[in-house]
């Protein structure tokens, strides 16, 4: 697969990304927006200068900038934020870091200067240096930090005071305060259509509200903040995927302090802080919760018929954020099978580089690929082997990034062993139909792992009709998006390089839709729990102690 071959495809893919970001900067101010022009920029004028000087690399050229310079950044930076909002404060930081370092732009500087800083306060730390460089750069910046300062030391009076006036409350809001917001009028009062305010006041300024992860936190803290401790545990325990490590134990502490038992809340507290106390940001945590769960009002909030029907919503969705947990919880982006698919992929190219041409059939065909003229029986483990190897370094980047696309939705829904059977089946499956439908025609060389990975493809799609719930959600809409674009490209790959194979593509996404529907796992079920007697920890806001 030579960059002659591929110089349509790759131009058509670096025109659909160019002007997706040149139509989405249109509506951002030039100052935010410049370094991106000039990223554009660089790209058109890289692959002009290639089309003068070396006319069949113009489409290699422009792709690897547009990767470089666009793509990545872009997507590491997304990354990074899903990984900070889920408590992967570490690969947080290295993925700003890295994305501030392809696309050094201030603005990206600043933003993973930031997730540092966020980080530091969540473990305790408060580098003063760095609050005030914040503090400085904007109005609201300046009123944020404080705020979340006391929001993570447990101060509830003081997220009031910073939150009082209603002008200054909806911006914090709109920057994600909502839940602090909520906890501190929650636990300050006794009033029932109070904390019903707060929350539609949160839900109507913060757009965190509508990720999965903060509305799981919802789910179990308003529970919490009620005394309603029966749906606080199953909620806790439904929604575990996307609390921190001491979160459910805190929930089911505050729980137990707004039912009317504080001492028993303060040694669940004490208890835990023993067992997280290698952790610093979940000690911290608990920390905080200790000091609010000492200061709250220690009985349940009065009637309101709004509290209720809040809560009322929460059990009903709270299934339905179970069923997604797998791809919006705080383990959805480790993925270690779909890592080491591709350690093995490009381990065993440097071994095929550094022995000779890539390119060379021949070579190719000595470690493993598959000849279909050749192709016998006795020949079949070259029906794996065909799989590890790649025609080139394009070939292989491709086949990583669908790898990595499909991946990250495959793995933690179907699990390790599922994923790595749908892989290893379409992979070998679809190798096979090319060497019997291709057997009688024109000699073939078959390498390349695209079989596999449309195979994880059409496990995507199976998964998405069996579980509605997930063809619902944000990321299995956005795979789906993903999903349609990648074959439209596989399929114009197809039809514009002579060296690839449709039959493979096209054989390995139906055999992995197939072994989708054959493998995808039910949804989660668990039962709500049993109603309890009244007692001072187990009574509740709700006269149902229980979900319906």
């Amino acid at each position: 697969m030579s960059p002659g071959d591929l110089l349509i495809p790759l131009l058509l893919v670096s025109a659909i990304a160019i002007a997706r970001l040149a139509s989405a900067l249109r509506g951002i101010p030039w100052v935010q927006s410049r370094s991106w022009w000039f990223a554009l920029a660089t790209v058109v004028g890289g692959a002009l200068v290639a089309f003068l000087f070396a006319p069949d690399t113009t489409g290699v050229v422009a792709f690897a900038l547009v990767a470089v310079l666009l793509i990545a950044p872009t997507q590491m930076m997304s990354a990074a934020q899903d990984a900070l909002r889920r408590g992967a404060e570490r690969r947080g930081i290295a993925l700003a870091r890295v994305a501030s370092t392809l696309h050094p732009s201030a603005a990206l500087r600043e933003r993973a200067r930031l997730h540092r800083l966020i980080t530091d306060l969540r473990a305790g730390r408060e580098p003063a240096p760095e609050i005030q460089h914040f503090s400085e750069q904007s109005p609201e910046m300046a009123a944020l930090l404080p705020a979340l300062i006391a929001h993570l030391q447990g101060d509830t009076r003081a997220v009031l005071g910073h939150l009082g006036d209603p002008q200054t409350r909806h911006q914090l809001l709109a920057s994600g305060l909502g839940l602090a917001y909520l906890r501190a009028i929650a636990t300050t009062t006794d009033s029932g259509e109070a904390i019903a305010a707060a929350f539609h006041a949160f839900g109507s300024a913060d757009p965190n509200l509508q990720q999965p992860e903060q509305l799981a936190l919802v789910s179990v803290f308003l529970p919490a903040l009620v005394g309603d401790v029966a749906t606080t545990r199953y909620h806790a325990e439904l929604l575990r995927a996307y609390l921190g490590p001491a979160e459910p134990v805190i929930a089911c502490a505050l729980a137990i302090a707004r039912a009317g038992d504080r001492e028993a809340a303060l040694r669940t507290l004490d208890e835990a802080a023993l067992r997280h106390r290698g952790d610093r940001i979940a000690s911290q945590h608990i920390k905080a919760y200790r000091r609010v769960v000492e200061e709250c009002v220690d009985r349940p909030p009065s009637p309101s018929q709004a509290l209720t029907e809040i809560l009322d919503i929460l059990r009903r969705r709270a299934p339905h954020l179970a069923e997604i947990a797998a791809l919006e919880g705080r383990g959805a982006d480790r993925l270690p099978l779909t890592w080491s698919i591709g350690g093995v992929l490009i381990a065993v190219h440097v071994l095929v580089s550094v022995t000779g041409d890539p390119l060379d059939p021949i070579h190719l065909y000595e470690w493993g690929a598959l000849a279909t003229s050749l192709f016998s029986a006795a020949e079949g483990w070259r029906l794996v082997t065909s799989t590890l190897l790649h025609a080139g370094l394009l070939h292989l980047i491709f086949n990583l990034v669908g790898l990595r696309f499909f991946g990250r939705f495959v793995e933690p829904l179907f699990g390790r062993a599922r994923m790595a059977v749908i892989y290893i089946a379409a992979g070998v499956l679809a190798a096979l139909a090319v060497a019997i439908i291709a057997g009688h025609g024109t000699p073939q060389i078959l390498v390349g792992a695209s079989g596999a990975i449309l195979g994880l493809g059409g496990a995507t799609l199976a998964a998405s009709l069996r579980r509605p719930t997930l063809r619902k959600s944000s990321r299995g809409k956005a795979q789906i998006r993903g999903l349609i674009l990648i074959f439209a490209l596989q399929l114009a790959f197809d039809a514009l390089a002579a060296a690839v194979s449709s039959t493979a593509h096209v054989a390995g996404f139906l055999l992995g839709f197939l072994f989708g529907l054959l493998l995808t796992p039910p949804a989660p079920s668990m039962a709500p729990p049993r109603a309890q007697p009244p007692t001072p920890a187990t009574t509740a806001f709700s006269p149902r102690q229980a979900p319906t």
